[in-house]
């Protein structure tokens, strides 16, 4: 039995490192859709004109959006054709140009959706694809540089490529994905030839949250993945109860197919019955935290701004702005989502024992996530964190007592992955830093703290290069004879260690965290980021009575 929990357990967590690994993911990044009227037709549903739309643009950069996603309307760019000719309306495709030129100079992200003019919606087989290679040819000469993602054609799995039309499952033969495939690979071919740094993608819909839809993803999947860079998901929950069904399906889309996945669209409406911009807003939050854990590349909101009122208010009302512009209820509270800075976190135990693990918030005292084995590559917004490890279920290790680790205090920085290994045998863990210092760290009070950074070496006459340094205090309560050590956050080396109290250290600024030695009776005070700041002292006290850590600058 011991043989069969162990397997499972390694086979879980290989899967996971190997969608890690395959989706290179070691932060999530956010942005929105919107949408350009280029043609300024009034009461047109694409209502962003081109000076709105850069107005957009502008505000996505203030509130720490990485990318924009936009559709270019082929209806728009050209004004016919044949077989062998695209005929371009360069006035309105200059408008389209120069909008996504101007997010790109803003330093946005760029993903744009594509699909072949109607026109030739009627042609033989050989005659669409040479009119899809056409345009796209023509669209990437002018788009040239300005452009990181390209998705060619528009949820085909619920529209027919060919028009946009709806279809049913049944529609997903063999020879329309054959066809699909074959179109995308001529787009994906002529762009190449013009802008060959472009990655590609294709999307499917996630509405509703249920098994035939994803049962389609997989057939889907199964036949055009190969042919693209990035797997894009549209989820859209009806309700609360959809939420908790993303995760995993998301996670299952990444570790089958091995391809980063992005989350191209996933929006809730503000006008329905039962819904309100409150609602949207508490919705898209839990949703987003969902979307987190599964670890995507990126995560779009739909969208930006409502569009016109039409018959159908559901499909007016996805904005965060209304028509006019006005910051709905919702703004706030899902850009703070949309903007929160993340990191990963994966801890499990040595050897792989059952114990329940978990992870709790230091500045809200919730837990945040709890599980047997391990806590695998979750996602957690910037901050400290505590680790604790118990046995309810009283396991063994070969009839062997299990040794518990005591709670660990850890930080979780911007874009960075920690990884801990606790040793169930000897009651101690291995803590691997990120790479990098973080920009910010948490005190246990959340304070916010920005350390200054460290300076390169600055050439002197004296022999000793010159650093900035601060200096550091720790002492302990009450009388107890105890180890401190002090580690820096990045090299995960000891730099200083003394027993019962540390006086006058002087360190160079950056981060590191202290932990402290068990004393029998006594409990033992929690391991604590701190950060050590230009000409400031750091004041450290740890309460073997009550097990806390105190961290104060002065």
């Amino acid at each position: 039995m011991a043989l069969v929990i162990g397997l499972t357990y390694y086979l879980t967590t290989k899967s996971q490192d190997i969608r890690q690994r395959a989706s290179g993911i070691t932060s999530i990044e956010y942005g929105i859709n919107t949408h350009i009227n280029a043609t300024g037709a009034s009461g047109y549903w694409e209502n962003l004109t081109p000076d709105a739309f850069n107005k957009t643009v502008d505000d996505l950069i203030a509130n720490n959006q990485k990318w924009i996603r936009l559709n270019i309307l082929p209806w728009e760019t050209v004004t016919g054709g044949s077989i062998n000719v695209v005929n371009w309306n360069e006035e309105i495709t200059a408008k389209y140009v120069k909008a996504i030129s101007y997010a790109k100079s803003k330093g946005l992200k760029v993903y744009i959706v594509t699909s072949t003019p109607d026109f030739a919606n009627s042609f033989q087989s050989n005659d669409f694809i040479g009119v899809t290679t056409l345009y796209h040819k023509g669209l990437a000469e002018r788009l040239k540089g300005n452009v990181d993602v390209w998705q060619i054609f528009n949820e085909a799995d619920i529209h027919n490529f060919k028009g946009y039309a709806s279809i049913s499952d049944s529609d997903l033969t063999d020879n329309y994905l054959s066809d699909l495939k074959t179109n995308i690979g001529a787009a994906i071919t002529a762009i190449k030839i013009i802008d060959p740094n472009i990655k590609f993608a294709t999307n499917v819909l996630g509405y509703p949250l249920d098994t035939n839809t994803f049962n389609r993803w997989d057939k889907y999947f199964n036949s055009i993945a190969s042919t693209v860079d990035i797997l894009s998901l549209d989820i859209y929950p009806r309700w609360y109860e959809d939420i908790s069904v993303i995760k995993s399906n998301v996670i299952g889309v990444e570790s089958k197919f091995q391809k980063p996945v992005i989350i191209a669209e996933t929006g809730f409406p503000s006008n329905t019955l039962n819904s309100s911009e409150k609602i949207q807003a508490d919705i898209m939050v839990k949703t987003i935290a969902e979307l987190r854990q599964a670890l995507p590349m990126a995560i779009f909101l739909y969208q930006y701004s409502d569009t016109l009122p039409s018959t159908d208010r559901t499909e007016s009302s996805f904005g965060i702005v209304t028509t006019n512009g006005t910051k709905k209820e919702s703004f706030d509270p899902i850009m703070h989502a949309l903007s929160t800075p993340t990191g990963i976190l994966f801890v499990k135990t040595d050897p792989a024992v059952g114990v329940t693990i978990t992870i709790r918030s230091k500045e809200t005292g919730q837990i945040v996530s709890t599980n047997e084995w391990a806590i695998s590559y979750i996602n957690l917004p910037v901050g400290q964190y505590s680790v604790e490890f118990t046995n309810p279920k009283n396991l063994s290790i070969y009839d062997k007592k299990v040794i518990l680790p005591p709670s660990i205090d850890i930080l979780i920085l911007d874009g960075q992955t920690t990884t801990m290994v606790a040793d169930l045998t000897t009651a101690t863990y291995t803590l691997t830093p990120p790479q990098a210092q973080p920009t910010t760290v948490i005190t246990p009070t959340g304070a916010p703290i920005t350390p200054s950074p460290t300076p390169s070496l600055t050439p002197s006459p004296s022999p000793t290069p010159i650093v900035s340094t601060g200096t550091l205090n720790v002492t302990t309560g009450p009388s107890v004879n105890s180890t401190i050590n002090i580690v820096n956050y990045s090299t995960g080396k000891i730099v200083l260690s003394n027993t019962n109290s540390i006086y006058n250290a002087v360190l160079p600024t950056g981060n590191y965290y202290v932990t402290f030695s068990t004393v029998r009776s006594k409990r033992t005070p929690r391991t604590a980021g701190f950060a050590i700041k230009i000409g400031q002292i750091t004041q450290i006290y740890g309460d073997y009575l009550f097990g806390k850590t105190t961290v104060v600058y002065k």
